[in-house]
């Protein structure tokens, strides 16, 4: 989620960023909202701070000052009840607000816009079909999905001898290059809770993709 004044100071950047990326978004009214919402929030307070000095004063119990102060507290409630309902309205649009793309990165509709930065090596050429991965692997032993999906459901897959040495080694290899690049490796949690989601831009968009574990109010990590 960009950061509120973020959006406040770069608005034309937020955007191209909803037009580049196809979201239905007023980001005019977003920022009304925000102005709407300090608005709101600094009249609340000035109000508290009244009615707080007020309610001490040496004549609190004076009939006109039970007015004002009953007057003052329908305003601060009015108030709350008027910053929730802007507030809810705002993090609604928040939460559909892209994050800015790379200015050099290709628009477009699909992955038929995507650009070629470079090619490494040159791809074989074969007097024969070649195989699919699953076909190869299947032929090689190397990966069961039949018995997997019976396990686990559709998608799913089991990999086999060689495979696994394989998978492991290309981890191994990651980690190695990652950690000599000066990244700091780390190993993080696969069931978070819903902020944990939402700050990462998972939700609400894409709820229904991720797993749920309602007892707990977790959620499986879409990398898990």
């Amino acid at each position: 989620m960009l950061d509120k004044r973020f959006i406040r100071d770069h608005p034309d950047e937020v955007r191209r960023a909803v037009r580049e990326k196809g979201i239905d978004l007023d980001v005019d009214e977003l920022l009304d909202l925000d102005r709407e919402s300090r608005k709101l929030q600094h009249e609340l307070d000035q109000k508290q701070a009244l009615r707080k000095s007020s309610a001490s004063g040496p004549v609190a119990a004076n009939e006109v000052r039970r007015d004002y102060l009953r007057n003052l507290n329908i305003e601060v409630k009015t108030l709350r009840e008027q910053l929730a309902e802007t507030n809810e309205k705002l993090n609604a649009l928040l939460l559909l607000t892209p994050t800015i793309p790379w200015p050099g990165a290709p628009v477009g509709p699909d992955e038929s816009a995507n650009v070629v930065i470079r090619t490494v090596g040159t791809p074989p050429e074969f007097g024969f079909r070649p195989l699919d991965h699953v076909e190869l692997l299947e032929k090689r032993g190397w990966a069961d999905f039949a018995r997997a999906r019976k396990v686990a459901g559709e998608r799913a897959y089991t990999l086999i001898s060689d495979l696994v040495l394989l998978e492991r080694a290309v981890h191994s290899y990651a980690l190695d290059l990652l950690r000599g690049q000066d990244f700091t490796l780390m190993s993080v949690p696969s069931l978070v809770r819903e902020a944990a989601l939402t700050g990462t831009g998972m939700f609400p968009a894409h709820r229904e993709d991720i797993y749920a574990i309602p007892a707990d109010d977790l959620y499986l990590a879409g990398t898990a």
